[in-house]
């Protein structure tokens, strides 16, 4: 679901976090397969949005859309730890990838770590799994 901030040249940290961040949570944990992204977003909201993220240690997935209403220049908003960067650019170069092939990657990484990466990507709404229970496959979220 792109949430697009054309014409939006102000929003406070209060309503960001009232409206936005607290209808991704909804959504992440009510509608699993919806993914919220934000789109457009101006220097002044990205700004406060920024900052609002990074104060709860949270990213988000936004972008620009292009004219005709395409996903491009994907980013992100606040702030990702390191390993779920560096996890979430891994998923970006080959497309799609399972657990496996993570593992694969790096063997100095535990499953365990790569299955917490995975699960924190999904749940701040940055890549979506296969609805494959038997060989999850995930994708960046504006695949």
């Amino acid at each position: 679901m792109i949430l697009d901030f054309t014409d939006v040249g102000n929003a406070s940290a209060s309503f960001l976090r009232e409206s936005i961040l607290a209808f991704r949570d909804y959504a992440r944990a009510y509608q699993p397969e919806l993914f919220p992204v934000l789109a457009n977003v101006t220097d002044d909201v990205r700004e406060e949005f920024d900052t609002l993220l990074k104060a709860r240690g949270e990213a988000m997935p936004g972008c620009r859309l292009d004219a005709s209403g395409s996903p491009v220049e994907a980013e992100v908003l606040g702030e990702l730890e390191p390993g779920l960067s560096q996890t979430l650019e891994r998923i970006r170069q080959r497309g799609q990838v399972t657990l496996m092939d993570l593992r694969g990657t790096s063997a100095e990484t535990k499953a365990t770590t790569w299955s917490n990466r995975i699960a924190s990507l999904i749940r701040q709404g940055f890549i979506v799994p296969s609805p494959e229970p038997n060989k999850r496959v995930y994708r960046f979220v504006l695949e």
